[in-house]
């Protein structure tokens, strides 16, 4: 009797034991599963969407235009990496090249060119020596794209610089009258007007407000942002509007607070409509800017976490509910094709790419958005 109960005890052990040893390889299987799963998730997460590679680097401190809805126009230079990047001097083989992103080959346009500005066919650019001795010997050309001529162009000084002024938009130097001396005003196309955001000596009582002139001045509209929320504007041939963002340094409080990050598009008569960005990964304290697509807006975000993380930075395709990331470390210099489709940026997969050690600059990317959505 009981070297039989001993026997049920033993057999009670051992089914006990084997019922542990399945629940913890059930476990630990589902935990593998698990792991599996989630880094698949942040691999997918962090590897972006498939990009078109121009295989050529270019500076975070030029733009990139497209010419059409293929072509993009971009400062950079040919050959590998080492022959480029030579240390402790400034780039001597900075060229202004078009890449072709339906036959995916680049072709050089002007050798030694630099400080490029593109707008509807007509293109402006410095040539010559890049050197600081040599700048007398600098050319500044402009013109209809494969006419430029060598201008002389009336300098921009510290008296005059307050009336004279570059715009971003068209590429052409301005010069108002002494109406706008004491203004704060953002120009955009010539044939646009430009953005009057009210005297220099503010009133923190009466806040000035905004408004869309002309370039004699003459009132166009009046306009509903807050002065202080026109911090970038660009102009979007798809939408034929500009885009005004409100800062480039992220979300603040009482943007959590509401939940919005708000953002407006401006027709050339004046028209707006206001939209909002919402929270998402984007919105932490690095710097932050939005391109206006015809899919919707791609967040630009430096969200790095340290010196060597890339964390969040990278560019995100914003849609009603959902987020796509296109690409994962840092982005600069993004521009949009004229159907809205097509994006093009300089791209560092990492957060230091002008270290010694990464041996690796930015290059020229692109990507469909529009065959992305269907």
């Amino acid at each position: 009797m009981k070297a039989s109960k001993n026997a049920e005890r033993a057999a009670d052990t051992a089914r006990h034991r084997a019922l542990r040893f399945v629940r913890f390889t059930t476990a630990v299987g589902l935990f593998l599963l698990l792991a599996i799963f989630v880094a698949a998730c942040s691999k997918s997460e962090d590897a972006g969407v498939p990009l078109l590679d121009s295989g050529v680097f270019g500076f975070d401190s030029e733009p990139t235009y497209w010419i059409d809805d293929h072509r993009v126009m971009f400062v950079g230079w040919l050959g590998d990496k080492p022959r480029a990047r030579e240390k402790g001097k400034r780039q001597t083989s900075e060229n202004i090249l078009i890449w072709d992103t339906e036959l995916n080959e680049v072709f050089v346009h002007r050798e030694s060119a630099w400080s490029l500005c593109y707008y509807d066919g007509f293109v402006r650019y410095l040539t010559g020596d890049p050197s600081l001795e040599a700048i007398p010997q600098r050319r500044l050309m402009t013109g209809r794209l494969g006419e430029e001529q060598t201008t002389q162009p009336k300098p921009i000084t510290k008296e005059n610089k307050q009336v004279r002024r570059q715009s971003k938009i068209d590429c052409r130097v301005w010069e108002l009258s002494d109406a706008f001396a004491e203004t704060y005003w953002k120009p955009l196309a010539s044939a646009h007007g430009l953005l009057d955001l009210g005297p220099l000596q503010r009133d923190r009582k009466n806040p000035p407000e905004v408004t869309l002139k002309s370039l004699d001045g003459h009132l166009i509209r009046r306009l509903p942002m807050p002065w202080n929320y026109v911090s970038r504007v660009a102009y979007y041939e798809f939408r034929r509007a500009y885009l005004v963002q409100t800062s480039t340094h992220g979300f603040q409080p009482d943007h959590l607070e509401s939940g919005c990050w708000p953002y407006w598009w401006i027709r050339p008569d004046g028209t707006s409509v206001q939209s909002c960005l919402r929270y998402g990964p984007w919105a932490g304290p690095g710097s932050m800017w939005l391109v206006g697509t015809a899919v919707g807006p791609v967040v630009i975000s430096h969200n790095v976490e340290g010196a060597r993380a890339v964390g969040d930075a990278g560019a995100y395709l914003v849609m009603d509910s959902t987020h796509v990331k296109l690409a994962a470390g840092l982005v600069w210099s993004p521009s949009v094709s004229q159907d809205g489709c097509k994006i093009a940026f300089l791209h560092s997969p990492g957060t230091m790419p002008k270290a010694a050690e990464t041996d690796y600059w930015v290059g020229l990317k692109s990507v469909n958005l529009c065959s992305l959505v269907g």
